[in-house]
């Protein structure tokens, strides 16, 4: 299926430089349907856009150089990008830029600004060296377009969209879904009270809280730790064919993949006898493994302390920790039933970019007696 994407520039030659790229990739060739538009006076004839029906919206950002006529736009990409969101609420805008822009003192701390309007942010000289770039992009397109499709937007239809397990729906319930605000309740005709969620507030929740912060859903390094083994050990063929129903498949189901934690165990289970089903599961699985299939597995081990069967993830280092060698990281707002951000004394001793405000009092006292620490 492809997806109808509408690139905007101000300059002609970029426009069909844009185009020539995108139809010369070969899955991007598959994938993507490319209208290229100009971006002066774009504003002004909203209806163009709207009648090209587009999946995805793509806006360079440096929209101020001239064309061969002189002509300047009068508007950055980001202020036509957040105009655009308005007017496309249910449509994925996604902004392109360059990787030194963002190192300008003007755009400091931009990126994370930028999240709160946009769906994605995207240098384009990563577009097409990777396809896991496109693949991203498409399955941003086709997340929105199965959110658009559902009509009566029921809770239930939101869980039916994510293939959650049903036991995972209290979870999910905790998580922050758009099913909380008052003013978006009705009463249907058969006398039910029914929240009904939009594309916009669903997907920014599935894809910035859902997917982003480990809980309900699990990376491949989370995923491995649970299960007390290596990352290696957990992408390797006999075990991801061991896991592939525990394996997310609902909509923006990222490229290097994510795992419902909830069937990790229920499937790590299925294979423990009593005798290890009685240890935590980090440490039962893996002698659950090496006796039913008669090979050995690499074992999780501490980045700090090299011990095995780490319970963390540091935030930092994105790499297996023992809570007793991690302090609490107070570093966004994420929902209490997700996993707590945790960073290493490794990430404390060795990085220049731990910062310190966002431990709590008891943590901060501890920082100077661990950056002292030697490495276990």
């Amino acid at each position: 299926m492809k997806m109808k994407v509408v690139y905007i520039d101000d300059v002609e030659e970029e426009l069909k430089k844009f185009k020539r790229k995108f139809e010369e990739n070969q899955l991007s060739k598959e994938r993507f349907e490319i209208i290229t538009m100009k971006a002066q006076g774009l504003l002004e004839k909203i209806g163009e856009i709207q009648e090209k029906n587009p999946e995805l919206i793509l806006v360079d950002f440096d929209l101020h150089e001239p064309d061969k006529e002189g002509n300047k736009s009068p508007i950055f990409g980001l202020t036509l990008s957040t105009e655009l969101k308005q007017k496309f609420q249910e449509i994925p805008i996604v902004l392109l830029t360059r990787r030194n822009v963002f190192k300008i003192r003007t755009y400091l701390r931009i990126e994370e600004t930028l999240s709160n309007i946009l769906d994605e942010i995207i240098y384009k000289d990563d577009l097409f060296k990777k396809n896991e770039r496109l693949g991203s992009l498409y399955s941003l397109a086709h997340g929105f377009k199965i959110l658009r499709e559902n009509r009566s937007r029921r809770w239930e239809d939101l869980l039916e969209i994510l293939k959650a397990p049903e036991s995972d729906e209290e979870d999910l319930k905790l998580s922050n879904p758009p099913i909380t605000s008052r003013d978006k309740w009705f009463v249907s005709e058969t006398g039910t009270r029914i929240h009904e969620w939009s594309v916009s507030e669903a997907a920014d929740w599935i894809r910035n809280t859902l997917i982003k912060y480990p809980g309900i859903l699990y990376d491949s390094m989370h995923s491995a730790t649970l299960l007390g083994i290596s990352k290696d050990a957990f992408l390797k063929k006999p075990i991801q064919d061991f896991f592939s129903e525990s394996k997310y498949s609902g909509v923006f189901a990222p490229s290097d993949g994510c795992w419902w934690r909830s069937r990790l165990r229920e499937a790590a289970f299925s294979i423990m006898n009593e005798e290890e089903i009685d240890l935590p599961i980090r440490e039962g699985f893996p002698l659950a493994w090496e006796r039913t299939r008669g090979i050995s597995i690499e074992r999780s081990t501490c980045i700090f302390s090299k011990e095995p069967f780490p319970e963390w993830i540091c935030y930092i280092l994105n790499k297996p920790v023992m809570i007793k060698y991690s302090l609490v990281y107070r570093v966004d707002d994420r929902p209490s039933i997700m996993d707590e951000a945790r960073v290493s004394f490794e990430a404390i001793r060795t990085r220049d970019d731990v910062n310190d405000e966002l431990f709590d009092p008891l943590g901060r006292e501890m920082l100077d007696e661990i950056r002292k620490m030697e490495k276990r």
